[in-house]
């Protein structure tokens, strides 16, 4: 055998079997992702869930879900994220985090905002809500605007006492084109000690173009028709590749990804791997960041076992309620009720991509013993 061959026989093998919440903690944890619909006041390139147009979602809405949450999730620790659109456009926005807060016993509430509401606006919110998520978009003609308003809560948030403690991170959005941009303000926050992380974007593709040359939404190009409304051609596809970013961009994102490292426990997990070498083969825990995982195309579960509906749920603007945002199954309306689900669910889909989902538990068939069983 030459050096090559053995030194190729030598390389181990790894395959993902299962992952789980990194703290123990979270397997009782319920997560719910709210999309409280599309109306929203910036008109992004990559963003497909997005108009000017939308009705807001009835306050009664609100109303229904404490009570259910309330009553049948009395036993967990609960989180409810708003996302949208813009949550933070809702005329009765601070009415609906206060009752979400207090009637729903939310322990852990936030929102995802493109923080284009005034300071004030953010303080104000700030004594229901536990966490503030801003998407900053770099696309945004008021992108300075929105930094001084993070800096400001920053301070706000900071003078408070521990047992006040808020938390607020920044997620940029980076643009092709704009990595210098990037640079300059991810060093602004973190000489503040501000957390932010880089999300890289899937640009919006033309569904029409993808059996033959697929096309992609070039960055500040906006993706809504003249009526305001998106346009119905466009969508996100995981299995299709687009040079969206150069070579040059994603050499230097792995590297700053890299050294900069992740925040806290915001986005981690444990994953468990089967890793052979010279026929031995062991079990190996890792702590990973989810967005690695997106990263290295290790988030596809289909056919896996999935405690979505237990640990990850997702209400619709609609009232809809489903188990996971990938909408594996529908479990109820804020209407007719819904209750926790008590046993995973096979992963219908091919990829995973929403950070409240990649959290959660599951499991190969081969992987079942090996991570923690959540409490029904």
């Amino acid at each position: 055998m030459s050096d090559r061959e053995s030194h190729h026989h030598d390389l181990p093998s790894r395959r993902l079997i299962a992952v789980q919440p990194l703290m123990p903690q979270d397997d009782q944890r319920t997560r719910f992702l709210w999309y409280t619909g599309k109306r929203c006041n910036l008109d992004c390139s990559y963003c497909d869930h997005h108009d000017r147009v939308s009705s807001y979602v009835p306050f009664e809405q609100f109303e229904k879900a404490a009570q259910i949450i309330r009553r049948e999730f009395r036993d967990r620790t609960v989180e409810l994220v708003l996302t949208g659109g813009e949550p933070a456009l809702h005329p009765r926005f601070n009415e609906i985090i206060r009752l979400l807060k207090e009637e729903g016993q939310i322990n852990y509430l936030g929102c995802m905002t493109n923080g284009m509401r005034p300071l004030d606006f953010f303080i104000d919110a700030m004594k229901w809500l536990d966490l503030l998520i801003v998407s900053y978009q770099i696309e945004n003609p008021q992108r300075e605007k929105v930094l001084q308003v993070i800096e400001g809560l920053h301070a706000h948030l900071t003078s408070l006492s521990e047992a006040n403690r808020r938390w607020l991170h920044v997620q940029i959005m980076v643009v092709p084109g704009e990595l210098e941009h990037v640079k300059q303000v991810a060093d602004r926050l973190r000489a503040q000690q501000i957390p932010c992380t880089l999300r890289r974007i899937r640009p919006l593709l033309h569904k029409s173009s993808l059996k033959s040359a697929p096309r992609f939404v070039p960055a500040y190009t906006s993706p809504l028709l003249a009526d305001g409304h998106l346009d119905p051609d466009l969508g996100h596809n995981e299995d299709i590749e687009v040079p969206y970013y150069s070579e040059l961009e994603l050499k230097t994102l792995k590297e700053w990804e890299t050294e900069w490292g992740s925040v806290g426990n915001f986005y981690q997990v444990e994953s468990i791997y089967e890793v052979t070498q010279n026929g031995k083969t062991e079990l190996i825990r890792e702590k990973q960041n989810i967005n690695d995982a997106i990263m290295r195309r290790e988030n596809t579960y289909k056919g896996w076992y999935c405690w979505a509906g237990n640990q990850s749920i997702y209400i619709f603007d609609d009232g809809r309620v489903f188990a996971g945002t990938c909408q594996a199954k529908q479990i109820g309306t804020l209407d007719s009720g819904f209750t926790l689900e008590k046993a995973p669910l096979i992963c219908p889909i091919q990829w995973c991509r929403c950070g409240t989902d990649l959290k959660i538990t599951r499991f190969h068939p081969d992987g079942e013993s090996m991570v923690r069983r959540p409490r029904p």
